[in-house]
This record gives C-alpha cells, sequence and structure tokens, in this order.
C-alpha cells in the first residue's frame, strides 16, 4: 500500500513518497533514534485504523484535535494560510481553496474535516463548518 512519511523540520513540512510502508522502514527507525516527530500517512483508509482505538481516552478530542484516519492518530485541524501565486493544481491551490472557504484540514495528511471518513470518526454529522459571511459592499 502507497503511504508518505511526513516530517516538520525548521517549520517546513517535509514529505517523501513510498510505493510501500515497508520501503520506509530504515528511514523511520533514523528518525526515532533522532528524536524527530513523523508519521506515515496512509494513502487511503484501513478499515481497522478509521475509527479511534477502543482504550483510547477522549482527552485528545477535549483538546481541540480529531481523529484523523489517514494519520491514524488525534491530529490538530485548522485553516490553512493562504499562498499567493499557487501554481494550479498544486497542493498550495487546494489549501488556498479551503482558506476562502473557512475549511480546517489535518496538519499532517492535509485532509479536510468534511471527508466522509473523518466525519464518521469523529461523529461531526450534526457539526456545522463555521464559515465567515463576508458583507457586500453597496454602492
Amino acid at each position: 500500500m502507497r503511504c508518505r512519511l511526513v516530517v516538520f523540520k525548521d517549520g517546513r513540512r517535509v514529505e517523501k513518497k513510498f510505493e510501500d510502508h515497508t520501503n520506509a522502514a530504515p528511514l523511520v527507525k533514523k528518525l526515532e533514534q533522532a528524536g524527530v516527530k513523523y508519521r506515515l500517512v496512509a494513502s487511503k483508509v484501513l478499515t481497522r485504523y478509521r475509527y479511534p482505538p477502543d482504550n483510547d481516552d477522549l482527552s485528545s478530542r477535549l483538546a481541540g484535535k480529531l481523529w484523523c484516519p489517514y494519520c491514524r492518530d488525534w491530529s490538530f485541524f485548522k485553516v490553512p494560510k493562504f499562498t499567493p501565486d499557487a501554481r494550479i493544481g498544486s497542493v498550495e491551490w487546494f489549501l488556498n481553496g479551503a482558506h476562502r472557504q473557512g475549511l480546517r484540514v489535518c496538519a499532517w495528511c492535509l485532509i479536510t474535516e468534511l471527508e466522509f471518513s473523518v466525519r464518521m470518526a469523529n461523529a461531526t454529522w450534526s457539526e456545522q463548518p463555521k464559515r465567515r459571511r463576508r458583507k457586500r459592499r453597496v454602492r
């Protein structure tokens, strides 16, 4: 199964793609020894990781985190910053769309809070995303 190794280094997000998660094992061991925070992000949601573990307390949910089924961990979801001059079709272009709509995305895997698996895992179907409304200027 395809996966990405995501690392935040010097305030920048760095990711490396792998065809199989076993290929990432040597690099993961080096990161663990160096004490660097990382996540292996799956390209699709596995059935067994769709929901938080049963033995996990929900204190992370109370701290403002949501369960991310792609990261398989509790993550902060936040509205991304706007990037001017983003190329069409790039990740920054996608994040600009989320910024304009006020959608929160996972800091690690960049999936939105409105994605089906995220809503199922966190039972947020009744919650509506907070959106700012602009007042139209009448001339």
